[in-house]
């Protein structure tokens, strides 16, 4: 997971994420990012936006790896 805080850091993310599948084309990569940037970005397994909302975090997680185990968000 890479935490995508802000529109100028997506093509720093978009490399990173490509030479992670360059060296394991099987690891799953996800960005953890809000609306704009996810509109605007692009990871070849998921994006996860983070806006505020802990259980809907939890559920990108939790979708993103097929986990069948109970994850439950705190505040």
């Amino acid at each position: 997971m890479i935490d995508l805080e802000s529109e100028q850091r997506i093509p720093e993310a978009e490399a990173l994420c490509a030479d992670v599948k360059a060296a394991n084309p099987k690891q799953l990569v996800a960005f953890v990012c809000n609306y704009r940037v996810a509109l605007q970005s692009d990871c070849p397994d998921d994006i996860i936006r983070s806006e505020f909302n802990p259980q809907a975090f939890v559920n990108g997680v939790r979708s993103l790896f097929g986990r069948r185990t109970r994850i439950t968000a705190t505040r």
